[in-house]
């Protein structure tokens, strides 16, 4: 394994802490329109990071136009492991669909337009950033090899859903997790979970829901 930079740690203690509030106040309290704080939340710890990790997060982003279908197809994949996992909840967790619908209450009050808008060009990019080619990238410099930094930083992210108390969500946001840390670390490239990110959020809120 590789030696343990403590200026990784330095660099994931704070934000990650500050991550950790935003979504307690996003999910646990409930207070406000849950896109406008989702968009300002996962913007800040996008600039945030950019800020701290200049050159590494620049240096994942070198556009390829291979990346556009690669990103679609990625989308469609992940839609069809949430599909099925939907359907396989449903069996096993009695209350899932219940929980899954109650997801889906998030986008009550808001324009879809909005919401797509919020999702395409500042919530998925920021989320990838911040997620992935931040927390991710830092892990693997304090003695995480590439693929434990996928399975410790998809833990993270899903830790930070635990405020939500709803089950499913935890569930999805570390099955998204892995999948988008293990692009990452496929690819070398933070392009290919950002528009897969893009195009399975609007397909999963707003154009084909899976059970909501």
């Amino acid at each position: 394994m590789n030696r343990c930079d403590k200026g990784a740690i330095a660099r994931l203690a704070l934000p990650l802490a500050v991550a950790f509030i935003l979504w307690g106040v996003m999910f646990g309290l409930g207070a406000g329109n849950f896109w406008l704080l989702m968009s300002l939340s996962a913007g800040t710890l996008a600039l945030w990071a950019v800020v701290q990790d200049q050159a590494q997060v620049l240096g994942l982003l070198t556009w390829r136009w291979r990346w556009l279908p690669l990103g679609a197809g990625l989308a469609a994949a992940l839609y069809g492991v949430f599909w099925l996992g939907n359907e396989l909840a449903g069996v096993l967790l009695p209350s899932a669909h219940a929980q899954v619908g109650a997801i889906y209450q998030i986008r009550s009050g808001t324009d879809p337009r909005v919401i797509g808008l919020a999702l395409v060009f500042l919530i998925a990019p920021a989320e990838e950033i911040f997620w992935r080619g931040f927390v991710q990238k830092n892990l693997e410099h304090c003695r995480f090899q590439r693929w434990w930094a996928v399975l410790v930083g998809a833990g993270i992210y899903a830790a930070v859903h635990i405020w939500s108390g709803n089950l499913m969500l935890v569930g999805a946001a570390l099955t998204a997790g892995l999948f988008w840390g293990s692009v990452l670390a496929t690819s070398g490239n933070l392009w290919p979970g950002i528009l897969s990110h893009a195009v399975w959020d609007v397909a999963v809120f707003l154009l084909w829901p899976i059970g909501g």
